[in-house]
């Protein structure tokens, strides 16, 4: 037999106040707990950042914004699931019945905590993914909204079978609530994200790279130096490995007294240098370089995609250095004699442009560069590169970068012997495909000579 008034009181659940501001304090401080914890693990890779990549994380306000919003409606769904646990958790003056009680409470247990198990899972992990490479959350940021409000209507689905049209109001209320709260959790990220970014900049600047499609292959047989110029107040700094120079002088000395001259010659310099700088930089630098013992430079590029450029790329063209022609008022290290080449019978004179070269007498657009090295490049033609403190390294690095590009194709076309493997990937032909690409860089190699001109 029914109970009497059970059908009449079915909407009414006659809650203390205790209970009802109890449950709202505790799933108040379970979001804010869980927001922070989020915030924390978006905030661990930048205190695990050392530097190794091309330039540090920043964060635009407005994505910060969104990723915060995020975290907070995650965390507050997560903590209105514990304030409707402890609301339902004991039986009222007029109960709800045991069985949909219990049921209630099962919503909010077993969904809502597996997930937020789960979450704390995939934000570790993106978190120490992100300290070798590139996430961003604030790309997910609708669906992981819509994840909320997913597991938002789980945690009512209960109480809608059970209170049915009458429960609609108190829905829409909390979802309002949970929503407004979002909004202002997201103002604040909980840590200092903005002083740890504006530390990382001043250790780790950015600087915007040339523009090369084409790179060398990135095994290096020599150990590297990383050295980073880049203008801070309209001065040129200069950071090697983790040492900040000022001056262009106090960094030939530091390479002097930190590296012995035995290890030069085993040492590879890789430049990040911003695009827009002018050659004669990079002339006094290489000079320097080469003057030292160095051997090679190796210019880090990026690719003209957007989407394809990443902070951790070590990619790049690779360059053996030797002494520019410059005039005396350039460099006043001694010149050793420009180096013969026995077979060269011919020399192209390349003047740098920006979207234009001029090679002798025949002006070469950017993009029929690789074309017209094709077809000019043998074993007997070498190219001299002419510009002056009007070009610029993205002019040298386009023009460089075409040269290698057309001597691969060259090379790729005229190849006669492929490696194979056995099966236990042992080389089966290696002297017969050294001695075929052997072939093939001295048919086509690089020939190349530099002259700065004021």
């Amino acid at each position: 037999m029914l109970q009497k008034g059970f059908l009449r009181n079915r909407g009414k659940l006659n809650i203390s106040k205790k209970r009802f501001w109890l449950s709202v304090a505790l799933g108040f401080s379970a979001s804010f707990s869980f927001y922070t914890f989020l915030c924390f693990i978006r905030f661990l890779p930048r205190l695990l950042d050392f530097g190794r990549a091309n330039y540090a994380v920043i964060t635009e306000p407005s994505d910060r914004y969104w990723e915060n919003f995020n975290f907070a409606i995650i965390s507050l769904v997560l903590g209105n699931a514990l304030f409707l646990l402890n609301l339902f958790r004991k039986p009222d003056i007029n109960p709800v019945p045991s069985n949909v009680r219990i049921e209630i409470i099962n919503d909010q247990r077993f969904l809502h905590f597996n997930f937020s198990y789960l979450l704390l899972k995939l934000g570790f992990m993106v978190s120490f993914f992100s300290i070798s490479m590139e996430t961003k959350i604030s790309e997910m940021k609708f669906i992981l909204v819509l994840v909320a409000i997913v597991f938002f209507l789980e945690s009512w689905k209960s109480l809608l079978k059970y209170f049915k049209i009458k429960v609609y109001k108190p829905l829409f209320l909390n979802l309002s609530v949970i929503f407004a709260i979002a909004f202002c959790f997201a103002f604040t990220s909980v840590f200092p994200e903005k002083k740890m970014e504006a530390i990382q900049i001043s250790s780790n600047p950015f600087v915007d790279l040339p523009i090369s499609d084409f790179a060398d292959e990135d095994y290096m047989p020599f150990r590297l130096n990383n050295l980073k110029i880049y203008k801070e107040n309209n001065q040129l700094l200069y950071k090697l490995e983790d040492e900040k120079i000022e001056d262009f002088d106090l960094l030939g000395d530091y390479l002097k007294e930190e590296i012995s001259e035995a290890y030069r010659n085993k040492l590879s310099i890789v430049l990040l240098m911003p695009q827009d700088i002018s050659m004669d930089k990079l002339v006094k630098l290489e000079n320097l370089l080469s003057g030292l013992g160095y051997r090679f430079i190796k210019y880090i590029t990026k690719f003209s995609d957007k989407n394809l450029i990443s902070r951790f790329d070590n990619r790049g063209l690779v360059k053996e250095l030797h002494y520019i022609n410059t005039p005396n008022s350039v460099s006043n290290i001694p010149l050793p004699p420009v180096p013969k080449y026995t077979d060269v019978t011919k020399t192209i004179q390349v003047h740098l442009g920006e979207k234009v070269y001029s090679f002798e007498n025949e002006k070469v657009k950017e993009d029929d560069l690789v074309e017209y090295f094709v077809k000019h490049i043998d074993s007997a033609t070498q190219f001299n590169y002419v510009f002056n403190n009007n070009s610029t390294y993205q002019s040298y690095i386009t023009l460089f970068a075409s040269q290698k590009q057309a001597i691969q194709d060259l090379r790729y076309n005229d190849q006669s012997v492929e490696l194979k493997f056995g099966e236990s990937f042992s080389p089966l032909n290696r002297k017969e495909y050294e001695k075929d690409q052997e072939r093939l860089f001295n048919k086509f190699p690089l020939l190349i000579t530099e002259t700065y001109t004021e």
